[in-house]
């Protein structure tokens, strides 16, 4: 987990929350893209890890607590941790930062947006990580989650 006001000293390995025990999700299907591989994740399996591939995950919680709530289905790159806390799935995902950031600009932003405004959004959001300014999840030993409240 980062370290508020440690600046790394290599580009680090952040944690993600994808699906977070407040959703209170039960279970749910992971596909690795990659090997073309389905799996059905639920309460009854042991914590899981998935090695590092592309995966799919479907109805996603997105925009929590906002008027726009709602289920999508996402794709990331990296490792994939699932855990049990509270009863609930807890989905990890571990992905080089780059990585990361590369996936928040261009899902948060227009491909049509000028230049400019993608390189000034990724430098925001590349800095506000690596501050980790705010640790809302800390409790969770996660650096940020995949929603409003943690992404800039």
């Amino acid at each position: 987990m980062l370290v508020k006001g440690q600046i790394p000293s290599h580009e680090p390995v952040v944690s993600i929350g994808l699906v977070l025990p407040e959703d209170r999700v039960k279970k749910l299907v992971i596909m690795d893209v990659e090997n073309n591989r389905s799996f059905n994740i639920n309460l009854s399996e042991e914590p899981n890890y998935f090695p590092t591939s592309t995966y799919k995950l479907s109805s996603i919680r997105a925009g929590r607590g906002f008027h726009w709530e709602k289920n999508i289905s996402i794709t990331v790159e990296g490792e994939l941790e699932i855990k049990i806390v509270d009863e609930c799935l807890f989905v990890i995902n571990h992905i080089p930062l780059e990585k990361y950031i590369i996936c928040v600009a261009t899902s948060e932003m227009s491909g049509e947006c000028p230049q400019a405004l993608l390189e000034s959004q990724t430098v925001a959001a590349r800095s506000w990580l690596l501050a980790a300014m705010e640790q809302k999840h800390a409790d969770l030993g996660i650096d940020s989650c995949n929603d409003d409240c943690c992404q800039r």
